[in-house]
This record gives structure tokens, sequence and C-alpha cells, in this order.
């Protein structure tokens, strides 16, 4: 059970973490970053490099999901083979 405990208090730490950083992170920097990944989906380009700048300025990915769904709309798989 102890290897349980620890599992469970890690994830308890991860949540907390995750709370702290998203107070304090800064709006403007991600605002920007999720803006250059909008440009860059709309114009056809490489949106790997818009992506990594958006994570390390702490956007969330359901953010840069949401970025990219707009652009592109959601992924309907085909009804037909």
């Amino acid at each position: 059970m102890p290897g349980r405990a620890c599992r469970q208090l890690g994830a308890l730490a991860a949540t907390v973490d995750l709370e702290d950083d998203d107070a304090r992170h800064d709006v403007v920097v991600v605002q920007a970053a999720l803006a250059g990944l909008h440009d860059a989906a709309r114009a056809g380009d490489n949106v790997v490099g818009p992506c990594v700048r958006a994570v390390r300025a702490y956007a969330t990915v359901g953010k840069i999901v949401g970025v990219l769904r707009e652009v592109h709309g959601r992924w309907q798989p085909a009804t037909t083979f």
C-alpha cells in the first residue's frame, strides 16, 4: 500500500503545481503565442514551432487545440471505406 499512497500524493502534488503554474503564467505572453499559432495554421505553415512556443508560455493543451480547431475545424472520420 505505500506505493499507492505515494502515487496518490504525487498526483495531488502535480495538481497543486498545475494550479500554481496557471496563476503564474503571463496571460499576454500566452495570448501572443496562441496568436502566432493561429497565424501559422491559417497560412498553412508548419505549426510545430508555434506550438512549442505556446507550450513554453504555459498555454494549456486545450487552448492550443482550440486554436487549431478554430482554423481547421473538428476532424470527422470518413463513414465509408
